[in-house]
């Protein structure tokens, strides 16, 4: 099919008001802000736009601006946005068009400025959590990978591991990986003394089954996490 033939075929509808389908090829613009409803100048001209099921869409029609073509675009699938792909037969037209779109787009807001040498409590902690929970920036790990430690440990994963109240228990482990400056979890653990079931165990229902920290369901091997404050050396 040759572009500048399909330009001049009869379209069955026309639309400026409601591009929102448009914006994905305007990547420079700030699209969730466009006010499409003051458009004049900006036109799509369809020749197909069909829904089967109404979920999944065809969608084929050609982008004018001040009745120039410079783009064609297919949309397709789930809400027309499985598949999207334009082709741009006018470069310059298009810039004229996302010049003009710009001025539709209500400026943005600059992010706030801050004293960067004022002290800014914002910074101690976000999303419940205290910034120094998670980052130390002179760490002091008192264990490295290979140790053997005495891990506090989850006695039940299933169980506990939402629990307000768990029940804790001691177990040794070996220091699988250390990330020194994370202080909450320091230390990825594989434990010594117990294990998880077996894929095959799960499915006889031989014992109840720990869903987490799984490193090899074949093997049965149990992860846990642990700090400083959870972690002693082995008696």
């Amino acid at each position: 099919m040759i572009p500048n033939e399909i330009y001049k075929c009869p379209c069955i509808r026309t639309e400026k008001q409601h591009l929102y389908r448009l914006e994905q090829y305007f990547p420079e613009i700030n699209a969730g802000g466009l006010s499409w409803e003051t458009n004049t100048r900006l036109e799509a001209r369809y020749y197909i736009d069909s829904c089967f099921d109404g979920e999944r869409g065809l969608a084929f029609y050609s982008v004018w601006f001040d009745d120039q073509p410079f783009m064609l675009c297919q949309d397709a699938g789930r809400g027309n946005q499985d598949y999207n792909r334009s082709f741009l037969t006018n470069r310059a037209v298009y810039q004229e068009a996302l010049n003009y779109l710009i001025t539709l787009t209500p400026a943005v807001e600059p992010p706030r400025e801050v004293d960067p040498n004022r002290n800014i409590e914002d910074l101690d902690h976000y999303y419940g959590w205290n910034t120094a929970d998670l980052y130390n920036p002179k760490p002091a790990p008192k264990f490295k990978t290979g140790d053997i430690v005495m891990a506090e440990v989850l006695e039940n994963h299933q169980r506990d591991t939402y629990s307000s109240n768990p029940k804790l228990i001691w177990t040794r482990c070996k220091v699988l990986s250390v990330t020194p400056h994370n202080p909450t979890f320091t230390y990825r653990l594989k434990q010594l003394d117990r294990r998880w079931e077996t894929e095959e165990e799960a499915a006889a229902g031989l014992r109840r089954r720990y869903e987490q920290m799984i490193t090899d369901v074949d093997k049965g091997e149990a992860e846990a996490s642990g700090n400083d404050r959870t972690l002693k050396q082995c008696p």
